[in-house]
């Protein structure tokens, strides 16, 4: 019986290295800590194991960290509820590319799908804004220039500077958000 059991864990690791390895290259001790943490994350907070590797490997390949550096995060993703809405993992192999390119890293692409499901945002529609607020203002959307003019920001200095990489979209967020506190309640 111990022998069976034995074998099947072993037939299991295996074939568990060998699907990490064909995701990520990974090989030797490298790879033995990426399988043990995702199936750790995955047996603890009841995913699948191929869907946290495959997030961890597009974390990890978007934002330049190492595999055990995106597990990590995972990790501490589902530790503070980011999964309240059981999106967090699709959220993290659809959206690390535009936050990435808006300016955000890693640990703030975790801390806002975490942000938005605590705000009772219980679906993709939080990081989706970020996206679409990204593409609006490189774009120079006539309405989205106007509505910063509106503001007291420059709508067509933005585009310049998000264009040529003076400013990222998480800069300009962070303006709106100061210019709108700054307004009257009416």
């Amino acid at each position: 019986l111990v022998a069976k059991t034995v074998a099947d864990v072993t037939v299991e690791f295996t074939k568990l290295r060998t699907e990490a390895d064909n995701l990520t290259g990974l090989t030797g001790e490298a790879l033995n800590q990426v399988v043990t943490s995702a199936k750790g994350i995955a047996d603890t907070f009841g995913g699948e194991y191929t869907d946290v590797l495959r997030s961890a490997n597009t974390l990890a390949n978007e934002f330049g960290i190492t595999q055990k550096e995106a597990l990590d995060l995972i990790g501490e993703g589902f530790i503070n509820g980011a999964n309240a809405s059981g999106e967090f993992l699709d959220q993290l192999r659809e959206y690390p590319a535009q936050l990435r390119e808006a300016g955000y890293t890693a640990q703030d692409t975790i801390d806002i799908i975490n942000a938005t499901g605590k705000a009772g945002i219980f679906s993709d529609k939080g990081i989706d804004t970020i996206k679409e607020a990204n593409l609006k203002l490189k774009d120079g959307n006539k309405a989205t220039l106007e509505a910063l003019n509106v503001i007291g920001l420059n709508g067509e200095a933005i585009q310049k500077a998000l264009q040529d990489g003076s400013q990222t979209t998480k800069d300009v967020l962070a303006d709106v958000g100061k210019a709108i506190a700054k307004l009257p309640e009416n």
